[in-house]
């Protein structure tokens, strides 16, 4: 079955897909889900400063072995860790913005319509009772 699935053709024609565009996929993802897109990208980030982070803090170790300055690394690695945090909250608070601004401005838009259909209705009953409307009849005084 596997056999079959790597000679097919569909399998070739996307391998060769994948040559031309690598990352042809992942810019799609931008476009379908922003929000995936924001969270893989800033976990990516974070992965990669919590490594180097790491890896500062070995060296640091391996080389001041038993010396009072092998901990100097356990604050960098907090410190990048808060701001990492920081900046995934930040970003996902301007995201979740900015798709709201997009939803209220396409609301406004259906609000304004929807009340200009409702003063074109107003207007056509008060035209229609205007010309139903019985003359009145004014009393006089005698």
């Amino acid at each position: 079955m596997v056999h079959q699935f790597v000679n097919s053709h569909a399998f070739k024609a996307e391998l060769v897909k994948a040559k031309h565009d690598p990352l042809g996929k992942w810019f799609q993802v931008r476009t379908l889900s922003p929000l995936v897109y924001l969270l893989v990208r800033d976990g990516l980030v974070y992965f990669v400063m919590m490594f180097s982070a790491s890896m500062l803090n070995l060296a640091i170790t391996i080389h001041f072995n038993r010396r009072e300055i092998q901990a100097m690394g356990v604050p960098i690695i907090l410190a990048v860790a808060s701001i990492s945090a920081s900046r995934l909250a930040l970003n996902l608070r301007g995201a979740t913005r900015r798709q709201r601004e997009n939803s209220q401005s396409d609301q406004t838009t259906i609000h304004f319509e929807l009340q200009n259909i409702a003063k074109e209705a107003s207007a056509r009953t008060r035209s229609e009772t205007s010309t139903t409307r019985r003359p009145s009849t004014i009393m006089a005084d005698v």
